[in-house]
């Protein structure tokens, strides 16, 4: 079958290592993210078909999060995956090991799944961070240093 396409666009999204500030002002709700050097890509394109989502051989967990996404239109996904508090173990050590080595901060992703320690542009004093981190944190699965970028999502 001949697909023909209605249209197609394309975004970079910085990474985030969790948020800087949540909260509410005057009545308004607010949320600044910690956005860093890692970037993802992504492409949709929309085209006269049979319905299905199709993505590439190698990421079935995009498609995956597409129909996921789709089939929770009208529901506030953020809503559902709240209900339950996230347990992060790592967060009383992290907390521990940034007043030790003089981070200005401790950040977490909402999943849980990310934490990082803020510092200021210093990078000895990130590298001891980085040493102290792989010495006192064994369970630690992945360090990387990552800088703050401005802006957000990029369209192209």
């Amino acid at each position: 079958m001949i697909r023909r396409r209605i249209c197609r666009a394309s975004a970079v999204a910085p990474g985030t290592c969790g948020e800087l500030a949540q909260g509410m002002i005057n009545g308004t709700h607010f949320l600044i993210t910690c956005p860093i050097d890692m970037y993802s890509a992504a492409t949709v394109e929309i085209s006269h078909g049979d319905g299905a989502i199709r993505g590439p051989e190698d990421s079935p967990k995009a498609s995956r999060a597409v129909q996921a996404t789709l089939e929770f239109l009208g529901e506030t996904v953020s809503a559902i995956a709240n209900q339950q508090v996230l347990f992060n173990p790592h967060l009383e050590s992290t907390l521990e090991l940034a007043a030790q080595t003089g981070a200005v901060g401790v950040n977490v992703a909402h999943s849980g799944t990310v934490i990082g320690m803020l510092f200021a542009d210093d990078a000895p004093v990130v590298e001891r961070a980085a040493a102290l981190a792989r010495e006192q944190l064994p369970d630690l699965q992945w360090l990387r240093h990552s800088r703050m970028v401005r802006g957000g999502v990029k369209l192209s």
